[in-house]
């Protein structure tokens, strides 16, 4: 069995095509590398972003803590006053409704 080419450089010159079929394959194989890194590279940055959301989350439930111990003296959660709609405050008075209104019908008239 005989080469096609007489010599190495013979095969890397590919009788003057050898630049186009080289730069191909150094495209192809970027291409492939890529394809194998970049699945790796995104999984270390999500685990990384998603480390750093638990950590925000850590501090502020931290901090959520040290306001109330600092505003109630005792340090208790209010997520059981919100949960409770009876110790919840309104926040608008039926009055202004109402004077609302009359002011839309006197508008009207």
């Amino acid at each position: 069995m005989s080469m096609y080419f007489d010599s190495w450089s013979g095969f890397l010159v590919m009788e003057g095509h050898g630049l186009y079929v080289w730069s191909a394959y150094a495209m192809a194989l970027a291409v492939i590398a890529y394809n194998l890194i970049a699945p790796f590279m995104a999984r270390r940055r999500i685990l990384a972003q998603l480390a750093a959301q638990v950590r925000r989350q850590e501090r502020l439930v931290q901090r959520k803590v040290i306001v109330n111990e600092v505003t109630t003296g005792r340090g208790d959660n209010n997520e059981n006053r919100s949960a409770n709609p009876e110790n919840t405050q309104l926040k608008h008075r039926p009055g202004r409704q109402e004077e609302g209104s009359e002011s839309v019908e006197r508008s009207a008239q």
